[in-house]
């Protein structure tokens, strides 16, 4: 049985971050991912907040939590804004090849959610050119990296997490790992949303073993999809000359939040569109990439005519509850699952409350990865294994789960994958959208469990074995992401208060008692609240006005 010191779960920023940190502080690390290494998909980051044209990182600090509609972690908010420059600076010295000012530093610029200049970036690559700077840097440190690998279960004894048990694509063989720390690093399920690709998968096995997600009901919405494709313009192009043009004028595209933007926009009325043809030339060279491949894929001109856009899901904000260090909360604030991290998309750190402002995903996924990375090596240090007579038991169960799939009979009629993931982004988009009332809610619950029921019973287009069987992982994938699905409309209709991107139409006022809570959503698909944690110094930070 392979034992590690720490074992991280995904493929993007926040899992390589993590494997940075954590070897830096000595731990032995492998990364693994259902994806092949180097095919991670980040989603469409406008850059990393920071406060560097600032004195302080005050005003970064107060912005993030009115853009959270004040349910922001405000300790969370304080370590990552006040960090946030730091980062910066790391990655820049990593080969990060940033936009630059006339004194030579990175260009800071305005953007949705921030009051003055503090988003940096390198226009539409910045995703890709800091996923390379993390790869050379754990190609440098000989950081162990598998793709085609599928975690099927998480292994705890008394909420301690003990090791994993995975599904190699590439030899068709069950095994078990054994590890001190674990850092679920992945993706959320946006993918419930858009029909594409898979997400989740981390939170889901969370949620087995038994940890309680929060705020699953928030999601960040990017209001530059562009119709019928897959395919967002960059935020960035605000501050470049771009012009937003629809319905109504009176929208202020640079003082909302990204999500607050998408949600003025529904409420005027479809018909809208970004004009980029007055962006400076010289931002063109930065988002090069942009007017290309939506003339290539999509067959528009973005020089010569307006670009449809509409608003779309581009990240859901709950998932794992972490503290400030990354560490797994369960039960109450006092409480955590030893060895167990999440960073990333899949965790929920409170940075972003109920809506998220420009610059703080990126910034959060890199800041949690740190956090955790160090915080699970240094736990380990001090940690022994065991549990492997589990790790033994479940690898046993999870092959007899999977030899009952390969088994199964295939029943005429019985659904394949790409029909269900379909079914679920249509529920989702009619009935989890920016609006919501309660009506909609129970509609998406009913949908969701005839989902289910389908999901359980999907085609299998290989039989013979589990060697290279992506259909069998698909169909894994799809059950998990339905039941993340499930537990997010959950939790909609429990906060029956508009808060951030939860609109409740049947709900115009705000609840007093409701203001200061978080929704938990246990494993069962019960809901729970659970009051917010006050600041260090015993008073809130900032408080609504």
């Amino acid at each position: 049985m392979e034992a590690w010191d720490v074992i991280i779960i995904g493929s993007g920023h926040s899992a390589l971050r993590s494997a940075i940190a954590a070897n830096q502080a000595g731990a032995s690390t492998v990364v693994l991912s259902y994806e092949g290494a180097g095919s991670a998909n980040n989603g469409d980051s406008c850059g990393i907040a920071s406060s560097l044209s600032e004195t302080s990182s005050r005003g970064h600090r107060d912005d993030t939590i009115r853009s959270g509609d004040f349910l922001c972690d405000q300790d969370i908010v304080s370590a990552r804004t006040g960090r946030a420059t730091h980062h910066l600076a790391e990655l820049e010295r990593w080969g990060v090849n940033f936009r630059r000012n006339a004194e030579g530093i990175p260009l800071t610029t305005k953007l949705p959610g921030h009051n003055k200049p503090r988003v940096s970036g390198c226009g539409d690559t910045t995703d890709a050119e800091i996923q390379q700077a993390l790869e050379e840097q754990c190609i440098k440190r000989g950081i162990s990296r598998r793709g085609d690998i599928l975690a099927l279960s998480l292994v705890a004894e008394n909420n301690r997490v003990c090791g994993l048990t995975v599904l190699d694509l590439g030899n068709g063989q069950l095994s078990a790992m054994q590890c001190k720390s674990l850092i679920i690093a992945d993706s959320g399920f946006e993918g419930s949303w858009t029909a594409e690709g898979s997400g989740g998968w981390g939170m889901s096995l969370a949620l087995s073993a038994g940890i309680q997600l929060r705020d699953l009901e928030f999601q960040s919405w990017t209001p530059f999809g562009i119709p019928d494709s897959e395919v967002s313009l960059p935020l960035g192009l605000l501050e470049e000359g771009a012009i937003l043009q629809g319905p109504v004028t009176d929208i202020d595209a640079e003082s909302t939040s990204p999500s607050q933007l998408a949600t003025s926009m529904q409420a005027a009325g479809s018909g809208w569109s970004l004009d980029l043809s007055g962006v400076r030339s010289e931002a063109k060279i930065w988002f090069a990439s942009t007017f290309a491949n939506t003339e290539k894929r999509l067959g528009l001109k973005a020089e010569e005519e307006p670009i449809p856009v509409e608003p779309r899901v581009n990240a859901t904000l709950g998932g794992i509850p972490v503290d400030v260090d990354g560490r797994a909360m369960c039960g109450d604030w006092q409480n955590v699952f030893a060895g167990l991290y999440a960073a990333g998309d899949s965790a929920c750190s409170g940075l972003h409350g109920a809506a998220g402002a420009a610059g703080n995903r990126l910034l959060d996924t890199i800041a949690g990865g740190a956090a955790a990375g160090t915080h699970a090596a240094n736990y380990a240090e001090v940690s022994d294994y065991f549990g492997s007579e589990n790790l033994v038991e479940k690898v046993d169960a999870d092959e007899g789960r999977l030899n009952e799939l390969l088994q199964s009979d295939d029943v005429d009629g019985h659904p394949r994958v790409g029909e269900i993931r379909s079914a679920l982004a249509r529920t989702m988009a009619a009935n989890m959208s920016l609006n919501r009332t309660a009506t909609s809610l129970e509609a998406a619950a009913e949908e969701l469990e005839g989902l289910s029921q389908q999901a359980s019973t999907l085609h299998l287009d290989q039989k013979s074995g589990l060697l290279m069987n992506q259909n069998l992982a698909e169909n894994l994938q799809m059950q998990a992401m339905i039941g993340l699905a499930k537990a997010s409309v959950a939790a909609a209709l429990e906060r029956q208060e508009s808060r951030g991107t939860h609109l409740r139409e049947d709900y115009s006022e705000r609840d007093d008692e409701d203001f200061l809570k978080h929704s938990l959503v246990a494993f069962d698909g019960s809901v729970g609240w659970l009051p917010l944690r006050k600041s260090n110094q015993g008073s809130w930070l900032l408080s609504p006005e």
